[in-house]
């Protein structure tokens, strides 16, 4: 009676071999894409300013500068740093091909350059009460 099934069952049905088992006997030999390599040419005004990647302390380089970048990175934000100027950051689209960039830095104010003098022992007290006292530069 067993024999009856089988032969109700049909001819056998031929089954097409596993697309991912056909995959594992033939090695894969197409290459990814390489990325695609962006320039990056960074100018400033003053030259000379450091160029880092912002978070992190490693220098790329002084401008002027061309930075040779991947495209798959997309953004970069880079920091410019002189000296005596204002820190600047800049936002970099790399999606769109070489860029080309000229940055004037700002000084930095006066007030922000000047360190505070004294040696710290009057902390909290002041040393000039009278407010029409006239302050003199030179004397003690």
């Amino acid at each position: 009676a067993t024999n009856a099934a089988i032969k109700d069952a049909g001819p056998p049905v031929k089954v097409a071999p596993d697309a991912a088992a056909e995959k594992v006997d033939k090695p894969d030999t197409t290459l990814p894409p390489q990325p695609t390599m962006v320039d990056v040419s960074i100018t400033s005004r003053p030259s000379r300013a450091k160029v880092y990647r912002v978070g992190s302390s490693k220098l790329l380089g002084k401008t002027p500068l061309v930075l040779p970048m991947k495209s798959a990175l997309k953004n970069v934000r880079l920091v410019l740093k002189r000296r005596q100027y204002e820190d600047r950051h800049i936002d970099i689209n790399l999606s769109k091909g070489d860029v080309s960039i000229d940055i004037s830095l700002k000084k930095k104010s006066r007030s922000g350059l000047e360190k505070p003098r004294g040696n710290g022992s009057n902390k909290g007290t002041s040393t000039y009460d009278d407010p029409n006292e006239t302050l003199n530069p030179f004397g003690k």
